[in-house]
């Protein structure tokens, strides 16, 4: 990488703008020279507005991409991967989600090749915490892999097996290159992937994924099967504390609770929920980040220089 600029991708909706403040917070709070794009539907144009300025006292920038079909972008989008068929947020209509807490936004990051014309992204679920630089993981190798990510510890323990077992139909032969198999492990976690956009875009990542998801009607955890299922075997695991699900024991690995660099409230138990604000020893750290102001945060960076 020839750049200190580091892009993130965020997928986000109205109903979840305090944790998307306090995510753009705790991001501001260790990194700078930051380009964050939000890929939405109905955030409004003054939120954009406000946070952009909050975001630019740290050399930081704020774009907004609306998932319509009044905007351009979707309209091009729409005729290079699916020509001659539904409108993008009809097809997201259509795939499978059984998950309560999560809704059909979450395949809003199979555009994010298509959408975000940079070479590299890294995209973070919006219940999550950014606890340190950035800059090492943005930079990283990824060793010619499509993506970079970190095991779901929940799913890819040996003593949890995975729900399904799934073989490739001749239909995605071309698509996909996993074969079929019991285990379907190692399988990750898409709270937090680091995207080589380049690869993905050669790759037509974007359809393979639609496709798939289209044909797979039955998948418990949504996009995140479709994702390892087309990548199966083709991601680089990284460093855990990229990724530390809050719900998982971690007990037994103290180096992670002493210093996580990224915390991600799996599961429908959020920490802006009263009931749930301290369900783990992780969830106090959402609110410190979530009662700072910008201002603090701006006299904290500055005291950094």
């Amino acid at each position: 990488m020839t750049t200190n600029k580091i892009n993130i991708a965020l997928c986000a909706d109205k109903n979840y703008l305090e944790p998307l403040e306090t995510l753009l917070k705790s991001i501001c709070y260790h990194n700078s020279q930051v380009h964050i794009y939000i890929i939405h539907t109905d955030i409004p144009e003054d939120w954009f507005i406000k946070q952009a300025q909050n975001l630019a006292k740290f050399n930081n920038q704020l774009s907004s991409i609306w998932l319509s079909e009044a905007n351009p972008a979707i309209q091009r989008l729409n005729q290079k991967i699916m020509p001659n068929s539904f409108a993008i947020n009809e097809i997201i209509k259509k795939l499978p989600n059984k998950l309560k807490h999560v809704n059909e936004l979450t395949y809003a990051r199979f555009f994010i090749p298509e959408l975000i014309q940079e070479d590299r992204v890294l995209y973070l679920d919006s219940d999550i915490i950014v606890n340190s630089s950035l800059s090492n993981l943005f930079h990283a190798d990824m060793k010619g892999c499509p993506i970079a990510a970190i095991d779901d510890y929940n799913l890819s323990n040996e003593n949890t097996p995975h729900w399904y077992v799934l073989n490739t139909p001749k239909e995605l032969e071309s698509c996909i290159s996993y074969q079929g198999g019991e285990n379907f492990k190692p399988y990750f976690n898409a709270g937090v992937i680091l995207w080589d956009l380049v690869k993905c875009r050669a790759e037509n990542m974007t359809s393979k994924l639609l496709v798939t998801a289209l044909y797979y009607s039955d998948v418990l955890y949504a996009d995140q099967d479709i994702l390892n299922f087309v990548l199966f075997n083709r991601w680089l695991r990284i460093d855990v504390r990229y990724n530390v699900q809050a719900h998982y024991n971690f007990t037994f690995l103290p180096f992670v609770t002493k210093s996580p660099w990224i915390i991600h409230y799996i599961t429908d138990r959020k920490p802006w929920i009263p009931e749930y604000k301290d369900e783990t020893i992780f969830h106090p750290v959402y609110h410190h980040y979530k009662n700072l102001t910008w201002q603090s945060i701006q006299e904290y960076c500055s005291s950094k220089n």
